[in-house]
């Protein structure tokens, strides 16, 4: 049976937490200072706080392109680059599934 991304709260829970680790753990690894992850309606980062905020819809491309700007900055042709080349190379069956929008990758 295949498995959809958020079946139920406490998947979508862990899932959260997953990627909330995630984040965290590559923070360190690049040796960058040390993040805040929190619940969102939107994704975004803020600098100035190194804040990254995850939206309703767990999206782990769009987590990935939040951390390209903490480790690399404002450009958004680096936070797209950084996010798509990681996420291709991790899960290359997914994202042989997607198709370009603007500058977006969308099912």
């Amino acid at each position: 049976m295949k498995r959809s991304w958020i079946e139920n709260r406490d998947d979508h829970e862990m899932r959260f937490r997953a990627i909330y680790d995630f984040l965290h753990k590559a923070s360190v690894i690049y040796g960058k200072p040390e993040i805040l992850v929190s619940r969102r309606g939107e994704y975004f980062y803020a600098p100035d706080s190194h804040l990254i905020a995850i939206g309703d819809k767990l999206s782990i491309i769009s987590s990935l392109h939040e951390l390209g700007h903490h480790l690399l900055g404002s450009s958004e042709l680096e936070a797209c680059r950084f996010s798509v080349h990681l996420f291709k190379q991790v899960f290359p069956k997914a994202y042989a599934k997607l198709t370009w929008d603007g500058h977006m990758l969308k099912k």
